[in-house]
């Protein structure tokens, strides 16, 4: 609880945070080019003892860990063992190693059973058959390559690793729906006044539960948006039915009232939570599409109209009205109505 009050400041005053990294090993949190890098001792699973480790390790070698299976060969895998580095690299840890995440974790298994091999030839006797020149790289395995982890997923293993976004942010997969929803920010919602009704999109960040004086189970979380960070609480009779969201990593549209707290700050107290994805769809009442058709062509509008055939409903056709036609169309009024009036005949002409 008290790194989320830390780490919400910092995003408050706007400063960067960064993952942490095997070759700077500490279990503190630290300052890199001006932002904070996240302390490997808050990676969960990660104990002081393989922080140490991995960091007597580095100096002995007097440089980087060049990749995954140089890491593997030369630290002590009975202090740093599988789960230490699943954690290490799903917070982001390895990102300046080559390969991705999830090909680190991929090849994780191949490079501890090369350590461990490694390990048994030198407690053997064994020395490397090319006497440790450049030529032994030869004999380290290679990368299996693999797909990249959707960035939602990798964004999950993140935050469960670390109980936090570091590298990124959900927001950003759903940054043009996010800007076309009517919806305000967490950095306004702190100037809003008591009772102000307010609508937010966002990340439940962290939550803790509660119970009530009738022994219900309610909620109090952080919500987290490109701004900044609000409190949250929502009252049981809600949270029953939106323990999963809550609890999920998924982008939220949440609407309520502002609660001004006794120290002036603000709190929502939540009314509604829905996932963004379905916010669209519950929103959403008109859909108005500009073609270039010279671009889109006749297969471009094929594939629209197949679009239209799997998911649209059918519905009447209304064509828009612009300015300009509706003067075009009472002017057009205005001339046939001139044409069914009668003629009159005056003295000394007609009209």
């Amino acid at each position: 609880d008290r790194i989320t009050q830390l780490i919400d400041e910092v995003k408050a005053l706007g400063l960067g945070i960064c993952p942490p990294d095997i070759n700077s090993p500490r279990a503190e949190f630290g300052v890199r080019d001006g932002a904070v890098v996240f302390g490997m001792g808050a990676v969960k699973g990660v104990g002081s003892a393989a922080i140490d480790v991995i960091r007597d390790c580095r100096q002995e070698l007097g440089r980087d860990f060049t990749d995954l299976f140089d890491l593997g060969e030369n630290v002590d895998l009975q202090k740093v063992n599988r789960k230490v580095l699943a954690g290490l690299i799903n917070s982001g840890a390895m990102d300046r190693l080559p390969g991705h995440r999830n090909q680190l974790l991929l090849n994780l298994d191949k490079a501890i059973a090369f350590g461990q091999k490694t390990a048994r030839d030198r407690a053997g006797g064994q020395g490397s058959l090319f006497g440790g020149s450049a030529a032994a790289d030869v004999l380290k395995p290679a990368l299996t390559e693999c797909a990249p982890f959707d960035p939602l997923v990798q964004l999950s293993r993140e935050r469960a690793a670390v109980g936090f976004f570091l590298s990124g942010h959900p927001f950003e997969e759903y940054r043009e729906v996010v800007d076309s929803l009517p919806t305000g920010n967490c950095a306004d919602t702190h100037r809003r006044g008591d009772g102000t009704w307010v609508d937010l999109v966002g990340v439940i960040t962290s939550h803790t539960k509660h119970r009530d004086r009738h022994k219900r189970i309610y909620a109090r979380a952080n919500f987290e948006d490109r701004t900044g960070v609000v409190p949250l609480t929502i009252y049981s009779h809600l949270y029953e039915q939106v323990v999963a969201l809550v609890e999920c990593d998924s982008v939220l549209v949440i609407g309520g009232r502002v609660q001004m707290r006794s120290d002036q700050s603000r709190e929502i107290v939540v009314d509604r939570i829905t996932r963004i994805d379905e916010v669209m769809g519950l929103w959403v009442k008109d859909v108005f599409l500009h073609i270039d058709l010279e671009i889109a062509g006749r297969k471009g509008m094929e594939e629209l109209g197949s679009l239209f055939d799997t998911y649209g409903e059918p519905c009447e056709i209304r064509p828009l009205k612009f300015a300009e036609d509706e003067a075009v169309a009472e002017a057009a009024v205005v001339t046939q109505r001139s044409l069914q009036t009668p003629t009159m005949t005056l003295s000394g002409g007609s009209s």
